[in-house]
């Protein structure tokens, strides 16, 4: 078998693990069906990924990041869930007008999934939700101290550029992910929805 009909093998069984782990998380209430139509599913993110590279071509992503938590009196404020709404719909157009994927992350930091889970729902829709052990968990690790370290507070929006390849069968990212704009705490949040949710554009 050629590396390109390896590559066909290995990616064709991810999509199929991975239809039948989001056929089950939604059986389960964990992900939602519906609105926003601009976020794409996982099994669609890597379907484009798989073509594109088939054709030898890098894949670019704009990835929204929102942060909340349970515990977080300005996040229950109820003007943020159509602040968020608004910024999916505005980089997800941004995306599509540029030729990149779009994908949503809900980072829920609370001590437990079942919490943070319960608080994501009020935001809509995610491609991928991250939640669980506090600010030690995978989601904060990633966005508050390590890859995408920045303040470790909520309510936070994060937009960052990656670029995916697959090389020798496997999905990883081209070159360390670069972040366009993030937006801590509600009046930040909110000043970015009034100047049209602007980020930076390389």
């Amino acid at each position: 078998m050629t590396e390109r009909g390896r590559m066909a093998v290995l990616v064709l069984a991810s999509l199929a693990v991975t239809t039948a782990l989001t056929w089950t998380s939604r059986r389960s209430g964990l992900i939602r069906r519906g609105s926003p139509p601009t976020a794409g599913s996982t099994s669609s993110i890597e379907k484009s990924l798989f073509a594109r590279a088939m054709r030898g071509d890098t894949t670019d992503e704009l990835t929204l990041v929102f942060l909340t938590s349970g515990a977080c009196g300005a996040c229950a404020d109820e003007r943020l869930p159509t602040l968020v709404e608004g910024a999916k719909e505005i980089i997800a157009r941004k995306a599509k007008t540029a030729g990149f994927l779009f994908a949503t992350i809900g980072v829920g930091i609370d001590a437990t999934p079942r919490t943070g889970v319960g608080d994501l729902t009020r935001f809509g829709d995610f491609d991928e939700v991250l939640t669980g052990r506090g600010t030690t968990g995978i989601g904060g690790l990633t966005f508050m101290w390590n890859e995408y370290a920045g303040p470790p507070a909520v309510p936070q929006v994060i937009v960052i550029r990656r670029r995916f390849q697959i090389q020798n069968g496997r999905i990883g990212v081209a070159e360390p992910g670069r972040i366009l704009g993030r937006f801590v705490g509600l009046p930040e949040i909110d000043r970015w929805s009034k100047a049209g949710y602007r980020v930076e554009s390389k």
